[in-house]
């Protein structure tokens, strides 16, 4: 009998790709701007395809594993970079009810600006570059607003790239299995 499930790995296919343009992004082999990156738009992913359980596990992984090739930085930054694509993960499982192209650009909107607020939020709070006041918040995310434009070019690019290319390979699951049920039924 054939499981008519969508396996997993292409998914985890993607996930692999993704932490490879990441660090090809990081080490100059892959040029383009800062902040174009495929993180947020794996958390969706994950969050639509894999199980609940573990699917976190999937951004969270892409980012330990091209953390450790491309190298840390501020480590309350760092943990306030995790945190916004935690929140990217949760905004995903809204994915699991309706992958249309409407939720799909809301939340990578909604996404992309939790990641400005909370990075330059903690960059403020952590890095000594910003006086802890009114003042110094505003200036922190003013300076991150060219950051802002990029994540939001990255995340709406790779989301319409991947969930492109899931919608390509489910497609094709679905008609592997067609003709197999027809096959042999």
């Amino acid at each position: 009998m054939t499981s008519q499930r969508f396996p997993i790995w292409p998914i985890l296919l993607l996930v692999v790709v993704g932490a490879l343009l990441r660090v090809l992004r990081h080490t100059g082999d892959l040029p383009l701007p800062p902040n174009v990156a495929p993180v947020t738009a794996i958390a969706f992913l994950a969050a639509a395809y894999l199980p609940l359980r573990w699917g976190w596990a999937a951004p969270i992984g892409l980012m330990l594993a091209s953390d450790m090739a491309i190298g840390g930085y501020t480590p309350a930054v760092m943990v306030s970079v995790y945190l916004s694509f935690g929140l990217s993960y949760l905004l995903g499982t809204t994915l699991r009810r309706s992958r249309s192209i409407g939720r799909l650009l809301s939340i990578t909107v909604a996404g992309s600006l939790g990641f400005y607020a909370i990075t330059n939020t903690a960059v403020w709070l952590f890095s000594g570059m910003y006086q802890l006041n009114g003042s110094g918040l505003i200036a922190s995310l003013v300076a991150g607003l060219p950051f802002l434009r990029n994540t939001l070019l990255g995340d709406l690019g790779y989301t319409a790239l991947f969930f492109s290319l899931s919608a390509v390979m489910i497609a094709g699951w679905r008609r592997m299995i067609t003709v197999r049920t027809h096959a042999h039924g």
